[in-house]
């Protein structure tokens, strides 16, 4: 995780650009998802079973959807026995006693369906004896358990068509338990699935904080899903709106995830440092995570700016690349003392002393004893502090809290309050709308040494943690914030952004930002061989792919793959400006970048958005591409996929490697991630080139079979002409 851009960069700025355009906010009350009203558990106990699971998932099967019927018989007896491996994922069946016996089935799926619905339709049973159908989830790893049934009842289990049932080797798992003292003689049985082909269609467009100011709503509208706030009102023919209303107006279907991060927190409200924030004054020390520091050698006054520290370098340790010891300060570094916060604006090694500003960002100057700790603030976003989410997080009760909270616990109520979003100093969570993306919530945050900061000292001992505890530790924080959420907003599905991990069932998807990356053709790098770590993964690592996410997530999953013209991130100790190239006369975005994008994209299955820069996103231009709709033909017009991704080149060092290529209904996306062009062969069938006015040297109409030369780190969509 060397190069993680999932910051608040489009909140922040897009604060910066609204907040005096906000007149109101909208506050709902929050709904609750009902459950899908089936029983469910890990396995039978004594006639009942536990209560049944809150399920997010879709009511009725996708719109238009055809029906597949498929029958199974005992010959697909799976011999699944309790605790047995499948894929590398148990399912266990577990159960407090020998008082059941047990039958378990793998039926075979093909293409890309989603089982629907499971109907026992042929079995004998004792007079008196109960039986329990299950159904294998690979969200949760669990079996799912159906109410028990009698002689003369016919189970039929309605699972909403849901890729959690497909399991990672495209099988639908079965369990029917019996007590003991009974015998269960099954024949068969049948099951209907639907096919995700009558779904939405590809390309599926996303956009982070598209600004209804700088681009018209109706440009804002035809993205499939949104990133952002929706609760500001904007001007539209009939008169002023939330932007969120305005949007489904214009497109019923758009899918509207509410950003927010725990992780960051604004101490100022806008880069010109129009305003500090109120709140900080008051936050524990502790909330702030900091870098390992040192004391004072003695005490200072309220109004010192010099002093003297104990030490000038820390030593710990260190990734690749990053020299140890290190020195703890630096200019325009913020430190922190007790609460109160300094900004360094001198360094004299020698004399081991510090030029402070006192003071700093509202709080308050203060007396100081000799060998209190002084140590550097973590940043990494620009006017922004990471915060510590870790359970060594100080527990404090303020502003109208009824009882102690951690950092995440107040923030995550603060949000949910609405309250002053006028200055922008949390997120706004007061009227979720289809769903929630968390930023900057990675599974680890190690990563950050070396990067931005020189070590993490979350207990603040100054001693620099080891990153595999701190990791795990941070962990534990993350995995607390997404329970809260999903038990604050059930239903609501849930995006992370760069969660790197490989936790599929957990979220409804990550987004993948800045990819493909510029940072991938320096010297020394591999870029196919990055290109192929981030599109497949690597288990041993514990780092998933987006083919990976796109296939493993729960539905709805929205898996994103999100390209920038300009991958250069926001400098943490900058003033947060950025020179956006969209304004400049005769701009013309990076074609080629944007096909290798899309084009990935589509060989995983996943949304795509095409953005000038992460400090901003959708805020600073909207662009839109003859691939994203044959030219104005057509939204979606390549359909679904009907194989799954397949390598027409295979690298002669690495058979796992290669160009690829994804077969859709209407068309054909080919990839090429190598510094060097390729010839491939194009699958059976004819193919045509789009017909295009941006790129008509590419777009050009023609038809393409046989062989094809396909540029260095470019893609290509072709169109079926059959």
């Amino acid at each position: 995780m060397d190069s993680l851009f999932g910051l608040n960069r489009g909140h922040r700025k897009y604060w910066m650009r609204h907040c005096l355009r906000i007149l109101c906010v909208c506050i709902c009350m929050f709904w609750a998802a009902c459950s899908d009203g089936g029983d469910s558990g890990d396995g039978p106990d004594d006639g009942l079973v536990p209560p049944a699971l809150s399920l997010a998932w879709p009511a009725d099967p996708p719109r238009s959807a055809k029906a597949s019927p498929h029958s199974f018989g005992a010959a697909d007896v799976a011999g699944l026995s309790p605790g047995s491996q499948q894929n590398g994922a148990a399912l266990e069946i577990r159960s407090g006693s020998d008082d059941f016996g047990w039958a378990t089935f793998a039926l075979q799926l093909s293409g890309d369906e989603l089982p629907a619905s499971v109907n026992v339709s042929d079995f004998s049973l004792p007079a008196g004896q109960r039986a329990w159908l299950a159904v294998g989830n690979w969200s949760t790893l669990k079996w799912e358990w159906r109410a028990p049934f009698e002689r003369g009842q016919l189970p039929v289990w309605s699972l909403d068509p849901h890729a959690a049932f497909r399991s990672p080797n495209a099988r639908l798992y079965l369990a029917l338990a019996v007590e003991r003292d009974g015998q269960l003689d099954f024949l068969g049985g049948s099951f209907t699935t639907y096919a995700p082909s009558d779904e939405l269609g590809f390309p599926r467009l996303g956009m982070w904080y598209a600004d209804p100011y700088k681009s018209s709503l109706a440009d804002c509208a035809r993205y499939d899903v949104h990133i952002g706030d929706y609760n500001y009102l904007v001007p539209t023919g009939q008169g002023d709106k939330p932007f969120g209303t305005a949007l489904k107006d214009l497109n019923p279907g758009i899918v509207l995830l509410t950003y927010t991060a725990f992780s960051e927190i604004n101490y100022l409200q806008d880069f010109d440092g129009l305003g500090t924030n109120p709140y900080l004054p008051a936050w524990p020390a502790g909330w702030l995570l900091t870098e390992a520091g040192t004391t004072l050698s003695s005490a200072i006054n309220a109004s010192a700016t010099s002093i003297s520290v104990s030490d000038w370098e820390q030593s710990g340790p260190v990734h690749d690349g990053q020299s140890s010891p290190w020195e703890i300060f630096h200019v325009d570094g913020d430190v922190q003392v007790g609460q109160e916060i300094m900004t360094v604006t001198g360094l004299n090694p020698g004399a081991m002393t510090l030029t402070v500003t006192r003071g700093a960002y509202g709080s308050s100057a203060a007396a100081h004893s000799g060998g209190e700790r002084i140590a550097p603030i973590a940043r990494y976003w620009p006017g922004t502090y990471v915060t510590n989410l870790t359970p060594s997080s100080p527990l404090a009760s303020l502003d109208g809290a009824s009882g102690p909270e951690s950092f995440w616990q107040y923030y995550l109520r603060m949000s949910a309050s609405g309250v002053d979003q006028s200055g922008g100093w949390f997120d706004n969570l007061s009227n979720v709308r289809d769903g929630l993306l968390l930023d900057r919530m990675e599974d680890t945050q190690s990563w950050l040494a070396g990067e931005v900061v020189n070590s993490i000292d979350h207990d603040r001992d100054n001693v620099a943690d080891d990153f595999a505890a701190f990791d795990s530790a941070w962990l534990s924080g993350i995995e607390s914030i997404t329970t809260a959420l999903n038990s604050q907003y059930p239903g609501k599905p849930v995006l992370r952004n760069n969660g790197g991990g490989r936790r599929f069932g957990d979220y409804n998807g990550n987004n993948f930002e800045s990819f493909p990356r510029d940072e991938w053709n320096d010297s020394g790098n591999d870029p196919a061989a990055e290109w192929h770590y981030n599109m497949f993964g690597a288990p041993d690592e514990d780092f998933g792919g987006l083919v990976e996410w796109a296939t493993l997530s729960p539905q709805p999953n929205y898996t994103w793959l999100e390209t920038y013209e300009d991958d250069n991130p926001a400098d943490p100790n900058g003033d947060g400006s950025y020179d956006n190239p969209f304004d400049k006369p005769g701009f013309k975005p990076n074609y080629r970048k944007m096909r290798f994008g899309l084009c990935s994209a589509l060989v995983a299955g996943s949304y795509f958005s095409y953005e000038i820069n992460t400090n901003g996103h959708g805020s600073l231009g909207l662009m839109w591409f003859d691939e994203y709709d044959d030219s104005g033909r057509e939204r979606g017009w390549l359909g679904q996929p009907v194989a799954a991704p397949l390598q027409l080149w295979v690298d002669p060092n690495d058979d796992a490697q290669g160009v690829w290529a994804r077969e859709y209904e209407h068309g054909l996306a080919l990839v090429n991630p190598y510094p060097s062009a390729k010839s491939i062969t194009l699958p059976a069938g004819q193919w045509q080139r789009l017909s295009g006015s941006q790129q008509p040297q590419i777009n050009n109409g023609e038809i393409a079979r046989g062989e094809l030369a396909l540029p260095a780190q470019d893609g290509l969509l072709l169109k079926r002409s059959e």
